[in-house]
């Protein structure tokens, strides 16, 4: 027990230490619309508020926005009633939430394996994993290691129930509370009891306390906390689901093609993820998707090469290992809350792809590399070539590190931010756009002009905004406007279409 806490603690500490950094950076895009001007995170009166409504109206976003996520802005105001405006602790919590999440998915491993040398590992991966900046130095992105924390949390105490035949229902209310408010942190987590039933097809005869054969009852309550779930999304936002509301600056045309365009586009999205959980570089903020126009684009052809390798991959595996089997198609599962609904509509979000939705699927993505690099490190006998697989694996752990730490600059700052979407996507409109409004709001008028020339040239909704006029715009960048007369001056230059 001694050394589990012992593991736990250093886990918690490399945690803290490796985004220690970004604990002094400011609010940025669009956390000062979250926090620094949402009066509705001030004050607890609100609260009900969270649950009963969709808090991106009342976060001023302006427009109906399909997002129903009531534990977000509990969170920012415990965090305010704690420290007030200072951005550091905003940023604690967030870290807080990833140090847990690591812990928690230590315990997962111990249960699962009781091994602590792969348990550790898949830690480390976890907490390291660059494609986590996102949902940890960026404070609007926490809902994703918010939903995270509870949805391991959830399985931990699901797997004990199913090995505790004398506390199953009070371990599984336990789980399935969790599960409640994972939901209420982020819809991603709808996934959990599909994996819970994957999880008992495969390794239910495992646990044979109560019967080998799969049981219903242990599946049952988080059906029902997904009803509830459903049945308060719907009265507070009025939808099950929905589409992003329509953006006047977009890469997403407003026409999604038929549906052949969209699947192949959700298809080239599911490669990308997998690139950047097992090669996490050239990340970025914002990520301008290109949408395939044939079958026959090289970006299509390669990414249908790489589905069917991985099916080729998933078949044999499930009869020689299930667990290899299990957590590959975990990160498939684990993704399609943001890859089925483009099948439908390219325009469910703001944007086709982020790197925060990862930050489950990495779950079992770092479970399989701790998983694989420790068999084969035990496979294999020969003194040099494991002394070469162990110094790989250290190379792997300080790479992760290394590269979380540089990518801590992209939040530094609200010009860091902006510069560095703009920089890593300059074919997309919404950065190009973004940053113009800061280089305008901040008066630099070159630059901004600039910017919105780029964002309109590459701006997909043709049809939703132009230039007045080249003399209009032109005379609008005006160095001796006063920052409250820059926006509402600004709005001259353009003619929004209906």
């Amino acid at each position: 027990m001694k050394r589990h806490f012992l593991a736990a603690a250093i886990l918690l500490i490399l945690s803290f230490s490796i985004y220690a950094p970004s604990l002094f950076y400011p609010f940025v895009y669009p956390d000062t619309i979250h926090i620094a001007q949402n009066r509705f995170i001030t004050d607890a009166s609100y609260i009900s508020m969270y649950f009963s409504s969709d808090f991106y109206v009342a976060g001023n976003f302006g427009g109906w926005v399909p997002y129903y996520r009531p534990l977000f802005p509990l969170s920012f105001l415990i965090d305010y009633k704690i420290w007030g405006m200072d951005p550091m602790g905003f940023r604690l919590t967030n870290i807080l939430y990833h140090g847990f999440s690591v812990i928690s998915l230590y315990i997962l491993c111990m249960i699962l394996f009781n091994d602590r040398r792969f348990a550790f590992l898949s830690s480390i991966l976890f907490a390291l994993h660059p494609i986590h900046t996102e949902a940890v130095d960026w404070i609007s992105g926490r809902p994703d290691a918010q939903a995270g924390l509870f949805y391991i949390l959830s399985f931990v105490f699901y797997l004990s129930a199913r090995r505790s035949p004398g506390r199953t229902n009070i371990l599984l209310g336990i789980s399935s509370a969790a599960f409640f408010l994972s939901l209420l942190s982020k819809e991603m987590a709808v996934t959990l009891p599909f994996v819970l039933i994957l999880y008992e097809i495969i390794h239910g005869s495992r646990f044979t306390v109560h019967s080998s054969r799969f049981k219903w009852g242990y599946i049952l309550p988080f059906f029902l906390v997904l009803s509830i779930y459903f049945l308060m999304r719907y009265i507070a936002v009025g939808a099950f689901f929905g589409n992003y509301p329509p953006q006047i600056i977009t890469d997403i045309p407003p026409d999604s093609g038929d549906v052949f365009v969209r699947l192949m586009t959700a298809l080239n999205i599911t490669v990308s993820y997998l690139r950047l959980l097992i090669l996490p570089v050239d990340l970025k903020t914002i990520y301008a998707v290109p949408i395939p126009n044939s079958l026959f684009d090289a970006g299509m052809l390669i990414s249908i090469v790489v589905i069917v390798l991985i099916f080729a991959i998933l078949i044999p595996a499930y009869y020689r290992s299930k667990m290899v089997f299990f957590w590959t198609f975990f990160v498939l599962l684990t993704l399609s809350p943001v890859l089925l609904p483009l099948v439908i509509s390219l325009n469910f979000a703001q944007t086709l792809m982020s790197e925060r939705y990862l930050y489950i699927p990495s779950i079992g993505f770092c479970i399989l590399a701790g998983m694989l690099l420790v068999k084969i490190f035990d496979k294999i006998h020969a003194g040099i070539i494991r002394m070469a697989i162990a110094v790989t694996v250290l190379f792997l752990i300080t790479a992760y590190g290394l590269m979380t730490i540089q990518r801590h600059s992209a939040w530094k700052s609200e010009e860091a931010f902006l510069k560095s979407a703009a920089g890593a996507s300059p074919d997309s409109a919404l950065a190009r756009y973004n940053l113009g409004l800061w280089h305008y709001t901040n008066k630099q008028m070159k630059e901004a002009k600039a910017e919105f020339k780029q964002a309109f040239m590459l701006n997909k909704n043709k049809g939703a905004i132009a230039i007045a006029s080249e003399e209009k715009f032109d005379s609008l960048f005006d160095e001796t406007l006063t920052p409250e007369e820059t926006l509402s001056t600004l709005r001259k230059a353009f003619i929004l279409k209906q």
